[in-house]
């Protein structure tokens, strides 16, 4: 037991500190005008461009309430495409009439099919391996690229939308992706390691630029004034053209990324979505620079990539594992989450998003004794 004596002692130990603690100097305050050390300041973070204007849904199409369904992808419709197997490969949209093209490689056709009615309405042969479809409204025109022999088909589209050959133009390799430049009504072709820019009214060849030394372009997308190509090789990467010099302004070499199975943009916030194959990854860029800003799953095999700036979301497809689509949320400008994987079936790879229906398309092959489909999918409010 501690005596008087010992908390004495105890006492009189604490009283040297407690003595230095009250006559330790205080920090005088600065002087006017004197500079006091900097702290560093963590640098916030972009907000995101205001969500886009959802276009008008025309008359000829029919949706039910969104809020209606429990699931994120609901798929509101299952046709079937008659007489056409194998795979299917590129599709486009008549937004007005609601009728959707498609390319079905094994038989070297196009199919024009009424979505509202299933109902194939023609079947356009005489193509070698029909790759890619842009429907040009302005023009009234359907271009196709054909994978076999590197040829585009030009075809006349009538009020009723169905087709007539116009001309066709022989380029360079496997002609594949393409894109509508609307300021100067031309159309950029992606063949083997080459873009081309054509003029579909009168079938001229304006340019032709090599993009890469090996690869192949497998998807094209604008972004802010220049054209980007999403390239197939072994290291996944995205050739940055320059149309105003018809020239490869720069190069993305993404690591961690196989080739490359398509691409996206989101220009309002500066990113760029590219979809790396082997490994199945989703890459978001930085549409500057091409810096990797995240990285996510995506279904095997992708073939399609889409972004909505109206719901501010990722659509990928794939077609291994079984088939799937990939719905990934933007929630800020360096922010995203995987929302979840919608079975879709084997090799639906191809894809569309057709924003003034709020539909997604997935394109389903005819494989064994089964025809070919077409998944429609509804994406939101």
């Amino acid at each position: 037991m501690k005596t008087p004596a010992h908390w004495l002692i105890a006492v009189s130990c604490l009283l040297p500190a407690a003595a230095l603690a009250q006559t330790e100097p205080k920090a005088e305050p600065a002087a006017p005008g004197a500079s006091s050390p900097a702290v560093p300041q963590a640098t916030p973070e972009p907000a995101l461009a205001p969500p886009a204007p959802r276009p008008p849904t025309p008359a000829s199409v029919r949706n039910v309430p969104y809020a209606q369904f429990r699931l994120e992808l609901p798929m509101i419709q299952r046709n079937v495409l008659e007489a056409c197997r194998g795979r299917l490969a590129g599709l486009a949209m008549h937004v007005e009439k609601n009728i959707l093209y498609v390319a079905a490689p094994e038989k070297n056709a196009v199919e024009v099919h009424d979505v509202a009615t299933s109902k194939v309405l023609q079947s356009v042969g005489d193509l070698a391996q029909p790759s890619g479809l842009l429907h040009v409204p302005s023009q009234s025109r359907l271009i196709v690229s054909n994978g076999a022999n590197g040829r585009v088909d030009v075809f006349n589209v009538n009020e009723h939308g169905l087709l007539s050959r116009e001309r066709s133009v022989m380029l360079v390799g496997e002609a594949g992706p393409m894109v509508f430049d609307g300021a100067a009504d031309r159309v950029w072709v992606g063949h083997g390691v080459f873009v081309s820019r054509l003029n579909p009214a009168t079938g001229e060849r304006e340019a032709e630029v090599q993009l890469s030394p090996s690869g192949r372009v497998v998807g094209l997308v604008w972004h802010r004034g220049k054209l980007l190509a999403a390239l197939m090789g072994a290291k996944g990467a995205v050739a940055v053209f320059d149309p105003a010099t018809r020239s490869v302004a720069a190069r993305w070499e993404i690591e961690g990324a196989g080739g490359l199975g398509a691409i996206a943009s989101d220009p309002a916030n500066d990113r760029v979505f590219a979809v790396s194959r082997v490994p199945a990854r989703l890459f978001v860029l930085d549409g500057s620079s091409g810096a990797t800003i995240a990285t996510l799953e995506a279904p095997a095999d992708p073939g399609g990539a889409w972004y909505d700036p109206t719901l501010r979301k990722v659509y990928v497809s794939g077609g291994g594992m079984g088939g799937a689509v990939g719905v990934y949320e933007q929630r800020g400008v360096n922010a995203y989450r995987l929302v979840e994987f919608t079975r879709t079936d084997a090799g639906s790879r191809t894809s569309l998003l057709v924003p003034e229906h709020r539909r997604l398309i997935v394109a389903c092959p005819g494989l064994d004794s089964d025809f070919g489909r077409v998944f429609v999918y509804q994406i939101g409010p």
